[in-house]
């Protein structure tokens, strides 16, 4: 039961007013869910561990900022792990010294942004156990990526 509905460029000015603004609410709903669950998944880690804040603003800065200074961070470090390990071989200890690597760079990426921000406080074992998720998070999505790469070839 195939229906042959044309193409896009032989569409009305209307119709593809309705089928753009369709797919930008589509877009929209889709990313304030998964913000929503990022969100509030924060907080409900953040309330767990006992860190106060002043505002949801002031959380969603924290996080914004330890995520996009940590990025910068990490590019860096792959970069300086590149030009020390010159075999491409993956082993066991370069992989925990990677992750040993980059959890110290977020932990002290996390404690400079905890100083400089007066609207957030997050106790020391706070910040351990915030960069432990982080940390786990990356390590899921990197083993996902990898698996998948392993698959397509």
């Amino acid at each position: 039961m195939s229906h042959d509905y044309g193409k896009f460029t032989n569409l009305r000015f209307r119709d593809k007013l309705v089928v753009i603004i369709g797919i930008g609410i589509i877009i929209g709903i889709a990313l304030a869910i998964i913000f929503g669950c990022f969100f509030f998944g924060i907080v409900g880690f953040f309330s767990l561990i006992g860190v106060t804040y002043d505002s949801h603003m002031s959380l969603i800065l924290f996080v914004a900022l330890c995520l996009i200074i940590n990025s910068l961070l990490e590019i860096l470090s792959k970069g300086i792990m590149t030009k020390l390990w010159k075999d491409k071989k993956a082993s066991l200890t370069r992989g925990v010294l990677a992750v040993v690597m980059n959890s110290l760079i977020m932990l002290y990426v996390v404690h400079k942004i905890d100083e400089g921000m007066s609207s957030i406080q997050l106790i020391r074992w706070a910040e351990w156990e915030f960069v432990l998720l982080i940390t786990v998070v990356n390590i899921v999505f990197n083993e996902k990526k990898r698996a998948r790469l392993i698959r397509g070839k």
